[in-house]
């Protein structure tokens, strides 16, 4: 497992909680482990990520010892991210998603390379979606 999916794992741990205990809650993060020692380094890795991000705050050790706790500093939903994006980038997600309403014959949705907003972008998840389960369902 790298750390990128570790901390994928990680994310969805917080989006169902707002802590994390250690060692405790290392198998709801990797489920499938061959080796806990590599597996505490790797989450160890993806929290010392999160804490550089802020989003999480190192809480402490428990009094026995045996447990460390680290601590949403708010709702995953409540952070956002700013991005950069290429004209051509830009150009590609609205010519893709202008052509997705064009065959769905409605305007409700177009999209303004000049002007890409979280809309748009969740329009593309929505789309990119619809191909998969699409794809899946053929193949059965």
């Amino acid at each position: 497992m790298t750390i990128l999916e570790t901390s994928q794992q990680l994310w969805h741990h917080f989006e169902k909680t707002d802590f994390l205990c250690l060692p405790d809650d290392r198998n709801k993060i990797i489920l499938i482990s061959e080796n806990e020692e590599k597996d505490l380094l790797l989450i160890r890795l993806a929290i010392k990520q999160f804490e550089e991000s802020k989003i999480l705050s190192y809480g402490g050790k428990s009094n026995d010892e045996k447990h460390e706790y680290w601590f949403l500093n708010k709702s995953l939903s409540a952070f956002e991210q700013n991005i950069t994006l290429s004209a051509i980038t830009t150009d590609a997600l609205a010519k893709t998603i202008n052509k997705v309403c064009e065959k769905m014959k409605t305007d409700k949705d177009l999209c303004d390379a000049k002007n890409i907003t979280e809309k748009d972008i969740q329009n593309l998840i929505v789309v990119c979606n619809s191909l998969m389960e699409s794809t899946i369902e053929e193949k059965e």
